[in-house]
Order: C-alpha cells, then sequence, then structure tokens
C-alpha cells in the first residue's frame, strides 16, 4: 500500500507491481511489522481506493470504519469498501488474513453479474460491514481463505490470475450468501443498479447540487420513483440519503485534513460557512470544531 496526500483527504493506493495481479493477500502480523517503515500509520484514519476482506483468525477487538467502531471476535469477517474511512486498532490481539483487491482486478476478471454481487455486498446500505459465521460455517471459511491464500503463494505463475479469481469469486458468493441467510434482500436487480448509480452520482456531484430533484432528472427517473428505490434499499427518501452522505465527507474531512471550518464549507459546496455549521449541527447536534475537537486531530 502506498500513500497519497493532497488537500482534500488522505487516501492510500493499492501498491502496483507491473508483472503481478492487482491482489494482495497478507497476514496481520506482518502488517503489524512493516507499520513502521510504511509512509502513513494504518492506525490513523485513512481513505482506501482499494478493497479490504480482513477475516480473522485468532482474538477479538475493534475495528472503526467511517468514525463507528465495529466489534470482531475469531471467525469474523470484517469488508472495508474502497472509498470508505478506516483505522486498525493495534491495542487488540488479533491475528488474521487482509485480501486487498482492486476494482481493475474486479472489472478484468469478473464479469457484470459478479461485479453486481460485489457491490450488492460492500453496499453498507445494505448490510452491516462485520460478519461473524457461527461454528458450522467457520470451517468453510477457513478453508477457503487457505485456499485462496495458498494459490496466492503458489511458485508457480501458470494461470495464476484466473485461478485467484476463481478462488475470490466463491469466497465472495459464500460471504453474499451467508449474509442473505441473515437478512434476506428482495430487492430486485433493477433496484439495486438505480440505487448503485444513484449513489455514484452523489459521490461524484455531492459538492456541486444536494438536491434530489436534480440527481432524478440527470438519471432519467421521476424524483417519486428515487425516493421509492432509496427507501426500500437505504430505509431512507432520496434527499436523506444525500445528507447522510454529505455528513459523512465533513466527518472524513474533518478528521483527516487540515481544513479551517470555513475552508470546508466551502470545500463543501456550502455558500456561506454560518450555513454549512447549520447543516452539521442538524444532523449530527454538534458543531464541526466541537466533532474535529473530539476526534484529538
Amino acid at each position: 500500500m502506498e500513500p497519497e496526500t493532497n488537500q482534500s483527504i488522505p487516501q492510500v493506493d493499492f501498491l502496483k507491481r507491473s508483472d503481478k495481479p492487482e491482489i494482495e493477500i497478507l497476514r496481520f502480523a506482518s502488517l503489524l511489522k512493516r507499520r513502521d517503515h510504511l509512509d502513513h500509520s494504518p492506525g490513523n484514519p485513512h481513505r482506501l481506493r482499494f478493497y479490504i476482506i480482513m477475516v480473522v483468525t485468532r482474538g477479538s477487538g475493534t475495528h472503526f470504519i467511517d468514525f463507528l467502531p465495529y466489534t470482531f471476535d475469531q471467525g469474523s469477517i470484517i469488508l472495508v469498501s474502497k472509498g470508505q474511512v478506516h483505522a486498525f486498532d493495534f491495542t487488540a490481539s488479533w491475528d488474521g488474513f487482509l485480501i486487498m483487491f482492486t476494482d481493475d482486478f474486479l472489472s478484468k476478471h469478473l464479469i457484470h453479474s459478479d461485479i453486481l454481487s460485489l457491490h450488492k455486498l460492500y453496499n453498507y446500505h445494505l448490510h452491516q460491514p462485520v460478519i461473524t459465521p457461527g461454528k458450522h460455517e467457520r470451517p468453510m471459511f477457513e478453508n477457503l481463505i487457505r485456499g485462496l491464500t495458498q494459490e496466492y503463494e503458489h511458485p508457480d505463475d501458470f494461470a495464476r490470475e484466473e485461478l485467484l479469481k476463481l478462488h475470490l469469486k466463491i469466497f465472495l458468493l459464500k460471504i453474499e450468501r451467508f449474509k442473505q441467510g441473515q437478512i434476506p434482500d428482495n430487492s430486485n436487480t433493477e433496484t439495486i443498479l438505480t440505487f448503485m448509480e444513484y449513489k455514484r452520482l452523489i459521490e461524484q456531484h455531492y459538492k456541486e447540487t444536494k438536491n434530489a430533484k436534480d440527481y432524478a432528472q440527470q438519471m432519467g427517473i421521476s424524483y417519486k420513483h428515487l425516493n421509492a428505490v432509496c427507501k426500500r434499499i437505504a430505509g431512507h427518501t432520496a434527499k436523506q440519503f444525500i445528507d447522510g452522505h454529505v455528513i459523512l465527507e465533513i466527518k472524513r474531512h474533518l478528521a483527516t485534513t487540515g481544513f479551517s471550518i470555513k475552508e470546508l464549507a466551502y470545500e463543501m459546496g456550502f455558500d456561506e460557512p454560518t450555513n454549512f455549521v447549520k447543516f452539521f449541527s442538524k444532523h449530527t447536534r454538534t458543531t464541526p470544531a466541537k466533532f474535529k475537537q473530539s476526534l484529538k486531530i
């Protein structure tokens, strides 16, 4: 992993190697050993430009994703999506595997239906990021991660990318099936694709417009239909979903940048800092300054 810091938000890119597929598997213990030699601190909040699956094989602890603590135990599987801010808690005693991969690896090796399944799996509006399989399911996931790791470390390069793709696909599908058994998802493909498109547009243009009707018009659908999609997938109206995304982005920036409140207000697309503070206070019941202070930044 290599970091990139700009005036917007610190981000961590996947370290690409010309002769290697864009997937990496390592033990958490290995990350512990290399953390002092990295250009960023994995224990501090940072934003990913790739996906991570964490498989806990021993111990327990807490992982922070978008400023929320998620507890985990032996056997837990933690999904951190591209774009999320997360931080490791190195005070916890645990070990396990980290599987890291990029969009490029997926688009190169997975077909459309596979990518749709992945987006459903990593959509934190549909599912919690931590699952803990029971004693009966745990050996299956342990065998899957063992097979994926063995293939990753295999000395023979022949068909390695294709085999890694197959191992990863099976692993992801098994996780999705487990999640479906926990919380049935009755949303059809069209509804999920519509929501994914809305989410993508918000991520790209939330600084320019925070009006849900603008996005509905851009998508060529009615505002009523967009509202129904958001309520079904995220449990919120289209407007509430935008506001929630903006609040999360503000928190991410407060935690990871040196912007003043005035600078951040303009960065987030607000006309006046006072409107920015009112918006944040309305949705969080605290001020941006107090929130930043609570993080001890």
